[in-house]
């Protein structure tokens, strides 16, 4: 594996799946699949609740009901298993994070 070394840009669950064969030939290339084959999806937004993540309250976090959709802005960080792990450590440790995370959302991407 050392020897053939991979790189990915991976889009999103639905996309990131991806089967190949490296034989040493060079790149390879994987073709991306057409918008038109992704379906349509649409709703109905006036429902919707504008929620600013710099500005949150504990409140309007109460208010939340199941089935509530939201339309997020603000700040939001994101972490994979290897990042929650690593703070886990340094929390332990008695280091500081690279970022204050008081009061702030984190989403998990794997």
């Amino acid at each position: 594996a050392a020897g053939k070394p991979v790189g990915m840009i991976p889009n999103c669950a639905a996309t990131r799946h991806a089967h190949f064969q490296l034989d040493g030939s060079g790149v390879a290339h994987i073709q991306a699949p057409k918008l038109e084959d992704y379906p349509s999806v649409t709703w109905d937004s006036s429902q919707s609740k504008r929620v600013n993540l710099d500005t949150i309250t504990q409140e309007e976090m109460d208010s939340w009901k199941p089935g509530d959709t939201l339309l997020l802005s603000g700040t939001m960080y994101t972490g994979r298993d290897a990042a929650h792990k690593r703070m886990v450590e340094m929390i332990d440790n008695g280091e500081e994070l690279p970022v204050d995370l008081k009061g702030k959302f984190i989403y998990y991407v794997g």
